[in-house]
């Protein structure tokens, strides 16, 4: 098992949110062997750089109406509670999401 920092598991969690899991890679030299199979593998690169292209539509992760709304929830959220909340989970279509605007 290897450690993941901050930011490795950030980036982890965007590839693995518009089904890239492929480029998620435990170490340096994995992930430098990743990039050169896709710098010289056009066959291996090109559909991934459709899935990409096409999960703008559909995943949450372009969706920055949908980002923005939530992140206001969870504001709202903390105001009203008066910040003694220090952790808030916005589910959306809850009791917490639909109260808060």
């Amino acid at each position: 098992m290897f450690h993941l920092s901050g930011f490795s598991r950030v980036g982890a969690s965007l590839l693995s949110s518009v089904g890239l899991q492929e480029f998620i890679t435990p170490d340096l030299e994995s992930y430098k062997a990743v990039m050169l199979k896709c710098a010289t593998n056009e066959e291996w690169f090109r559909p991934r750089a459709r899935q990409l292209a096409d999960n703008r539509f559909t995943s949450p992760l372009f969706d920055s109406k949908r980002w923005v709304r939530n992140l206001e929830v969870a504001l709202c959220h903390i105001v009203l509670k008066g910040g003694k909340d220090n952790d808030v989970l916005v589910e959306e279509n809850s009791a917490l999401h639909d109260s808060a605007l």
